[in-house]
């Protein structure tokens, strides 16, 4: 074979840094850009997400500010109008309270009418909404990572080591599964309830803490089937056998080799799992077993909904717009997690 001159090489070597490489993620990134619904709900996502942070920073009247002269207003348009008090807000959080007063130095004592109405005491239904959705995502959010965490941690374990420890772990999770989840955790709010003053005093763990760990402590049970079973399928690959012939530790091995291989399905799910847990907090909140006044979620803002339901009058504006904020709100998340799912799919590349 004749050598190649300089010339060639160097052309080839031009040509060569103009092809780059697409790993998996990027890849996966490129198919879910085509995907508009995907697309278009992770932006309204951000928005929502965005919007229900910065609350305490909108000129909006406080949720929990009674004014019975002004209930069962329907929606109407009023942007400006003044007499809110820093007072009428209850139990705010350092951070929170920080926004309400920088918010007070921006706005003054001016506040957004209320545009989408007020509930049976005056209050504004838009900022009981926004509010609520704080609450709402947050309970989702948070309950759904512990969920994922310790769904994750147990399963990946159990597929990693087999035998009898994982025949001994799995059967724990059939047991579990075996008990109505609903009966579970209703059980555990209520005996924690009880005991609530004690646990704040000695453990510092206050309600909405309790509230989030005992919702993600039953949620983890699907994600530690699944777990295992990608960890059962890539324990025995090549790079597997390599760490462990490397002398790498179990947890290493499961930190650095096993878990990011599974970290596509783990997403998915926890897009997945989000909606799930948003409506069983507002199905508990529903039933006075949730979130607790004088907070508010999308749960609770239901609830009352259903209680102004009456043959003499519907005040159609309880359930309209805390329905369409909770429904537009799962929606996106289930269109999401159908679009990450195509995306990180590899049977789907070609689709």
């Amino acid at each position: 074979m004749k050598p190649r001159s300089q010339e060639d090489l160097e052309h080839l070597l031009a040509e060569a840094e103009k092809v780059r490489g697409n790993s998996l993620w990027k890849d996966a990134m490129r198919r879910f850009r085509k995907n508009l619904a995907a697309r278009l709900s992770l932006w309204f996502l951000i928005l929502l997400s965005l919007v229900c942070v910065l609350t305490p920073l909108l000129p909006l009247a406080p949720p929990a500010r009674v004014r019975l002269a002004e209930q069962f207003q329907p929606p109407k348009l009023q942007l400006v109008r003044g007499g809110w008090s820093a007072k009428d807000y209850h139990d705010l959080g350092w951070v929170s309270q920080k926004m309400v007063d920088l918010r007070a130095s921006i706005f003054g004592d001016k506040e957004i009418g209320p545009i989408m109405g007020t509930d049976s005491k005056g209050r504004c239904l838009l900022s009981r909404i926004l509010w609520g959705g704080r609450i709402s995502l947050l309970v989702g959010l948070v309950a759904t990572l512990v969920s994922l965490l310790v769904g994750v941690s147990y399963g990946a374990l159990s597929g990693y080591l087999g035998g009898w420890v994982d025949n001994l772990m799995m059967r724990i999770v059939d047991v579990l599964y075996s008990i109505p989840f609903i009966f579970l955790v209703i059980f555990l709010i209520t005996v924690l309830r009880e005991n609530q003053d004690l646990l704040e005093k000695r453990y510092g763990l206050d309600r909405m803490t309790l509230f989030f760990g005992v919702i993600g402590l039953v949620y983890w049970l699907t994600m530690a089937r699944v777990v295992r079973g990608q960890v059962l399928s890539l324990k025995h690959k090549e790079f597997v056998e390599a760490a462990r012939v490397m002398g790498a530790s179990t947890g290493r091995i499961l930190r650095q080799h096993l878990v990011p291989n599974v970290l596509s399905i783990v997403i998915v799910y926890l897009t997945l799992t989000i909606p799930r847990v948003m409506l069983f907090e507002a199905f508990l909140s529903f039933l006075g077993l949730g979130v607790q006044p004088p907070d508010v979620s999308w749960g609770i803002l239901a609830a009352n909904g259903i209680d102004a339901i009456n043959p003499i009058h519907v005040y159609w504006w309880f359930v309209l717009f805390p329905g369409l904020a909770l429904g537009f709100t799962l929606v996106a998340l289930n269109f999401l997690g159908d679009g990450l799912r195509d995306a990180l799919d590899p049977k789907l590349k070609d689709r």
